[in-house]
Formats: structure tokens, sequence, C-alpha cells
């Protein structure tokens, strides 16, 4: 295995973490009710298609990133029309997570450090590992997956004295439309957003199964966000979660086991915010090979740090407190949805009649060729 190379392990931890970590602090978009869970299993149906596009692609232009994949279908002047598009989207899903977070750290623990100041450290450990390549920022991933996974065992696994099951009830308070509202709205925010893995696609080992990969690492997203709101609505009832902007770190924050099992919120933080960092480095990695494409740089490295810092001004200014990074979220559903379905939908059909069209030339060119070696013989006979 190449050392800047993803293997299935890394890959499939890059995109999980992609669709997990913002949410695993601030829930879960739509209205909400105890059934969200049976919203998330209605999701994770409803985004299988959506998987099964990106996977197309990699399966169809192996060896290409979402770039590389727009310059074989659309052109040299298409790919830079799309790459200015993905660029904004990409450093603004960079710059709201990184918000998110800052604003987290800002409210839990460092209430007098100004938010520009959280972004920035944020900023520099992010460019810092995107600087590493994909090879490192997979293998990254896949230990902050361990430790995300192994903490929300953890804390189900100490809150059982805390479980009510009462709280999961009633099933059917809004509706089967509500349900299925809850449901769309998991699909942009957070399960399509694995579209900015497309950004390190070309990294991608040719062993690896795209198809697989997209479909296990939303299932298994979507069982650990099941998993996650049945523990914290269990322990806290969905009257108290809804009111709440971090409910994983407040159900975390009631458990009490002993003199050594005090401040657990704590470290389950500091899981969640190195699992943020590495959404954050892999958006800002996409944006900034977009910036390349547009400029036709050979490399994004150099303009990382650039880059990053254009990222931390959006962070400062998509929203200047919690309750406005809420509003934006909303917006975001719908903005998110031109680059999550939209455009790959239209880069899949291209590309498709591209490949056609070159199998067609590839068959009227071996059929002339056999042709001429069959005139060739008889005319030597």
């Amino acid at each position: 295995m190449k050392s800047d190379s993803l293997s299935m392990r890394c890959a499939f931890s890059i995109i999980m973490l992609v669709q997990i970590s913002n949410s695993i602090i601030i829930g879960y978009p739509g209205t909400g009710g105890p059934e969200i869970w049976i919203s998330l299993l209605i999701s994770a149906v409803i985004v299988t298609p959506l998987m099964v596009l990106y996977a197309r692609l990699v399966h169809l232009m192996p060896g290409k990133d979402l770039y590389g994949m727009m310059q074989f279908a659309f052109g040299k002047w298409g790919k830079c029309i799309f790459s200015i598009f993905y660029a904004f989207y990409f450093l603004t899903l960079s710059g709201m997570v990184r918000g998110t977070y800052a604003e987290f750290v800002h409210l839990t623990s460092l209430y007098q450090t100004s938010f520009i100041i959280i972004c920035l450290a944020f900023f520099a450990v992010c460019v810092h590992l995107a600087m590493k390549g994909a090879g490192v920022l997979g293998r990254w991933c896949f230990i902050m997956l361990i430790l995300a996974i192994s903490s929300i065992a953890l804390l189900c696994l100490l809150s059982t004295d805390n479980f009510r099951l009462d709280n999961l009830r009633p099933l059917n308070q809004q509706g089967f439309g509500g349900i299925l509202y809850n449901a769309l709205c998991f699909v942009p925010l957070p399960l399509a957003e694995s579209v900015v893995f497309l950004g390190v696609a070309e990294k991608l080992e040719k062993s690896v199964n795209p198809y697989k990969l997209f479909i296990f690492s939303s299932i298994a997203s979507v069982l650990f966000f099941v998993a996650l709101f049945l523990q914290n609505c269990s322990v806290l009832s969905w009257e108290t979660l809804s009111t709440m902007y971090f409910p994983s770190y407040k159900a975390a924050s009631v458990m009490y086991i002993g003199n050594i099992g005090t401040r657990i919120e704590s470290i389950m933080s500091f899981i969640f915010i190195m699992s943020g960092i590495s959404k954050v480095s892999i958006a800002l990695t996409a944006g900034t090979k977009a910036v390349q494409h547009i400029f036709s740089l050979k490399d994004h490295k150099p303009l990382l740090l650039t880059v990053g810092f254009f990222s931390v001004a959006l962070s400062a200014t998509l929203f200047v407190n919690i309750i406005e990074m809420f509003d934006f979220m909303r917006y975001y559903l719908i903005y998110s949805l031109p680059f999550q379905i939209l455009i790959p939908f239209l880069l899949w059909i291209a590309a498709e009649v591209k490949m056609k069209k070159q199998h067609l030339k590839t068959c009227a060119y071996w059929k002339t060729e056999q042709e001429n070696s069959c005139s060739a013989k008889t005319v030597r006979t």
C-alpha cells in the first residue's frame, strides 16, 4: 500500500466521520420527536441511491477525483465552472463545521475566549493535518472513528441506570408525514455530505469496492445515530433534548459513577472535537483542490494556508452566535442540494455518455482493423 493511498478502512472512516462529526454534538435537523430513530432508518433507504451514484462515479472513472471526473465529462471549461461552485460549497462546509465546533468549545469550556481565537486554533490543526496528505488523514480518521464509537458505546453502557424507556414514547407523535420529513432532512445534513470524499477519491486503492464503501459507511452512520439518539432520549427525554443545543454533551454530563467517573463529558467533548477536525480537514482539502483546478496549478498544498484563512473568515461571518448557527443550518439544507445531488447526477449522465462514445469508437477501430487484416490475407491468397 502506498503511503498516500486510501485503503478500505481509511476511506470508510473518512466517509463515516464526515457524516457523523457535526451531528454528533448538535443533534439532528428537522422538527423532531421521540420517533426520530424511525426517520433515521428511513433516511438510510432514501440515501442509498445517492450513495450508489457516488460509487458509480468512482467506479466509472477510477483514479480520478471530483475535478478529474468533471474534466473528463464536461471538458476544461466545464470543470472550471463547476470547480468554482464546489470551491464555495466545500469552503462553506468547512467554515460551518469549524464554526459549530468553535461555538461548542466557547459555550462549554472557554467562556471568556474570543470565538475567532478558537477558530484560528482549529485552523492551525486542520491545515497541518491537510498538509500531511490523504493517507495520513485517512489513518487519523480511522483512529478517531474507533475513539468516537468507543466513547458512545461507553456512554450507553454507563447510562443504563438512567435509562427511562417511557421517554421513547409516543412513537407516532407527528404522524407519517413528520417522520418522512425528518428522514428527508437527514439526507443533505449529514448523510449526503459524503460527496466531499469525491474530492480525494483519486487516492482510493484499486482493490476497494466503491459500492460497498459508500453504502456500508452510510448504513453504519445511521446505526450510530440511532444508538446515540436512543441513548440521549432515554436518559434526558425528548422534551429536554429539544431545548438543548448540545444533547450528547448534556447526556454525558449527567453520568456519575463515583470519584473516578465525574466530568466524563470533558473526555467525550475532546473526542468529538478531534472527530470534527477530521471533517474540516477533508472539506478544506477538497475546497483547496477546487481552487487549484480553477487556476490550473500543479499542487493544492501551497494554497492550504491561504484558502484556510478564507474558510476562517467564513466561520466568523456565517453566524455570530449559536441561534444564528441553527438558523443557517435550515438554509443549508436547501443550499447543499445542487452540490450533493444535481451536479453529481449531471456528471454521471455526461460520464456515461462519454464512456459509451469511447466504447463505440474503440469497437469501430478494432472492427476496421479486423477488416483490414482480412482484406490483406485475401490479397495474399
